[in-house]
């Protein structure tokens, strides 16, 4: 189940986070960071979000690549070439009324494998060979 919360600026979107960590359940429950530099500050809030995922146990993932390498445990991030090529291919398309909405295919994934051994995350090589990095982490 997605929940979403609705915050404004970076102290609002730091209460819900704070707020997370204080109900959360670190069995059932992650946060998604979003690439809105308004709510996720690498400096301000970032760093309190990291410590305490990684106190609670706590799943973390996000759609920015640095993230990972601070210690978020995954990241999915649009792979800028291939996006590219099929924007500019659907832009040459004619416009219909039944067009229908394509989901994003080109993306990639990394991995922080400290986080993930610190969370006991079995990941067969199978599995770890779908990301397209694998990071240590901090």
């Amino acid at each position: 189940r997605l929940m979403s919360y609705k915050a404004t600026d970076l102290r609002e979107g730091t209460l819900h986070f704070t707020n997370f960590f204080r109900y959360a359940n670190p069995a059932t429950d992650a946060i998604w960071l979003t690439l809105d530099g308004n709510l996720i500050n690498e400096t301000a809030n970032l760093p309190v979000i990291i410590k305490q995922s990684w106190s609670h146990r706590m799943v973390v993932f996000s759609n920015n690549l640095a993230h990972v390498d601070k210690g978020v445990l995954f990241a999915m991030y649009p792979d800028p070439y291939p996006l590219g090529q099929r924007l500019f291919s659907i832009s040459q398309e004619p416009v219909r009324g039944d067009q229908e909405i394509r989901p994003l295919q080109d993306a990639k994934s990394a991995l922080n494998k400290r986080m993930a051994n610190h969370l006991n995350l079995k990941l067969p090589a199978p599995v770890r060979r779908t990301f397209d990095m694998q990071l240590e982490g901090r």
